[in-house]
């Protein structure tokens, strides 16, 4: 095979090497924010933490997702432990929960723990489930 005239009387460059494959990805060390000024539609999954402040329609999965106060969920929510203080239209799972005096929560709240500050609103179930339970998938 012929050599293109800049390539001649140099060798040959080397294939890229294949990637190593990833290993297991760690936490992230900042926390995945959702701004006020923010509407998702869709899935919201993270490794790490979830700060929702803005509004959220679809799916939100963290390590410990927070539902700041102002904040609109319409859809589930899942993580190790979940804090709500804003307004949360769907079902909860989560180990640990604790709903905030401003919060105002539509739908099942499956939980290990669950604690309701006095002024909080919750329309809804919340079915306990023993710890040894949540070593599967949260949603």
């Amino acid at each position: 095979m012929a050599l293109p005239m800049f390539l001649r009387g140099k060798s040959r460059p080397e294939p890229a090497a294949a990637p190593e494959p990833e290993e297991e990805q760690e936490e992230p060390d900042e926390p995945t924010i959702i701004r006020p000024d923010l509407t998702i539609f869709g899935e919201v999954r993270s490794q790490g933490a979830v700060q929702v402040y803005g509004k959220v329609e679809g799916t939100v999965v963290g390590r410990a997702v927070n539902i700041g106060e102002g904040a609109i969920m319409r859809g589930p929510v899942a993580g190790d432990t979940v804090h709500i203080s804003g307004e949360v239209d769907g079902p909860v799972k989560a180990p640990t929960v604790v709903i905030g005096k401003t919060a105002h929560v539509v739908g099942t709240i499956t939980h290990h723990t669950l604690s309701v500050e006095p002024g909080a609103v919750v329309d809804g179930r919340a079915p306990w489930r023993p710890k040894a339970d949540w070593e599967q998938d949260l949603v």
